[in-house]
């Protein structure tokens, strides 16, 4: 080969090796777009971890043990197994009800044992006068742990024939165990007195649920009390300036823009020819007293039905009031009395004096 054609060789050689160093190499290929891709893949990513909704724990149901098993302790072996603490109750001892009258008593508990209170256990009659209650009744429809409060409600059917009447209860466990509180010998009661002439509602005023728009109210009330308040009065001023020897209720509704207060006394069977009667007038120091006072009734469940309302202004001068209830005569039902202001309730005090239910007898007519 002559000189010439070898230099051209070379020089083909040389560019040959030069364009292999150039060649890329065996690695993946990279995707230009890849940055963008994860960020996008991020974004969707938080953003159903923000908008899927939260997985809250389905409560199971209470797995109730059979009658024959004992109650599962807790931890502390301190505490007897079944104890009772009494906490409150409803309709307090001595109010008073007409002839048959069905009404419903609530007491509440605390469960201060060891052991839950289960489905097995019973609420048990143990002595009383009164006929128409079953002795042993299912104690509740739930597991009630130790800590925790139960509230047992009965109807309570009232016989005809006047009276005093009691029923007094304790507790059965699972085992048919009697028990009660601290001293095993105490029982939790009811008891009442059956009446066949007027009932008067001040001498009966914390039988009744006071409410207003603050809440549950206690009974008797504190004067002044932002909350509303009611209480009774046995000397009670009246609007007129006179003092009067018959006892009142005094009520007051929240003290705010159209407040009220309401009063639900206990299921009453309304009497023949009965009639609610009362002395209306506002606080004599009242003087922008201007409220109305309003009466209702309830059946069971049912909505309230408004009998009467009546409006009180401070004028200086009280009124009577009165509405026959002999429509309503033999039905089982929950009297209302309720104050409802007209705009401001900073002087919305009203007195009742002696409201009353009055069931007339034939010397009455």
């Amino acid at each position: 080969m002559n000189k010439p054609n070898r230099l051209w060789i070379l020089s083909l050689l040389a560019v040959f090796l030069l364009a292999a160093c150039n060649l890329p190499s065996a690695q993946t290929p990279t995707d230009p777009m890849a940055s963008v891709r994860t960020a996008a893949a991020l974004t969707v990513e938080a953003m159903f971890t923000q908008t899927a909704p939260a997985q809250s724990a389905t409560a199971l149901p209470t797995q109730t043990p059979p009658p024959t098993a004992p109650a599962s302790p807790t931890a502390d072996p301190n505490l007897p197994c079944n104890l009772a603490e009494f906490v409150s109750e409803s309709v307090p001892d001595g109010s008073q009800f007409f002839p048959g009258s069905v009404f419903t008593k609530t007491w509440t508990l605390r469960n201060a044992g060891s052991c839950v209170w289960t489905t097995a256990y019973q609420l048990e009659y143990v002595s009383g006068n009164i006929p128409d209650i079953l002795s042993l009744q299912k104690l509740t429809n739930g597991a009630v742990a130790p800590g925790q409060t139960l509230t047992l409600m009965l109807n309570i059917p009232l016989p005809y024939e006047p009276g005093d009447y009691r029923a007094d209860f304790k507790l059965r466990d699972a085992q048919g165990v009697q028990f009660s509180f601290k001293n095993p010998e105490k029982t939790f009661w009811v008891a009442v007195e059956v009446i066949n002439t007027s009932l008067n509602l001040a001498e009966n005023i914390c039988a009744a649920e006071w409410t207003s728009g603050a809440g549950k109210l206690s009974c008797p009330g504190k004067p002044g009390s932002s909350g509303g308040f009611v209480y009774a009065d046995a000397s009670p001023l009246l609007e007129n300036g006179a003092e009067d020897d018959e006892p009142a209720l005094w009520l007051s509704p929240q003290n705010t823009q159209n407040g009220y207060i309401q009063g639900v006394f206990p299921a009453q069977r309304i009497p023949e020819k009965a009639r609610f009667e009362a002395v209306l007038g506002c606080a004599k120091s009242a003087r922008a007293c201007d409220a109305d006072f309003s009466l209702y009734v309830q059946a069971g469940v049912e909505t309230p039905r408004l009998l009467a309302a009546w409006n009180e202004i401070n004028d200086g001068a009280f009124r009577r009031i009165t509405y026959d209830l002999t429509d309503l005569a033999g039905q089982n039902l929950r009297l209302i009395l309720r104050v409802d202001s007209r705009g401001s309730a900073v002087d919305d005090v009203l007195h009742l004096l002696m409201p009353v239910l009055r069931s007339l007898q034939p010397a009455d007519e």
